[in-house]
């Protein structure tokens, strides 16, 4: 995304959609979701800091389609000049030591900018 003018970041939010069947076992599945910001000029995005839409996204067990989670922060008061570009960046954080973990899900993040 790309800030046309001057703004304030006041709201994230993120929802996760599984859309198959997955077993997790005993492993905690976290989501989470970061926004990075590359200012006028600069071609490096650093994390946006106090932007990360965290804690209320996790699956541990059998994980079913429909099972829908979402976390939001409000509150939010994060300049954001004009010209600079954002990133939402969403990752999956596993306890499980004994391999990868898959989780088909579909994902949708929304920033408010005022």
């Amino acid at each position: 995304m790309f800030q046309h003018e001057d703004g304030t970041l006041s709201s994230l939010s993120l929802l996760v959609d599984p859309q198959t069947t997955q077993n997790l076992g005993s492993a905690l599945a976290t989501i989470t979701g970061e926004l990075y910001i590359a200012n006028p000029g600069q071609d490096e995005f650093h994390l946006l800091l106090g932007s990360s839409a965290t804690g209320n996204i996790s699956y541990t067990g059998i994980v079913n389609p429909g099972d829908i989670s979402s976390a939001n922060v409000n509150n939010l008061n994060i300049p954001i000049p004009a010209g600079s570009r954002l990133l939402y960046v969403v990752k999956m954080f596993t306890t499980d030591q004994s391999g990868p973990i898959d989780l088909s899900a579909y994902v949708s993040g929304g920033l408010g900018i005022t």
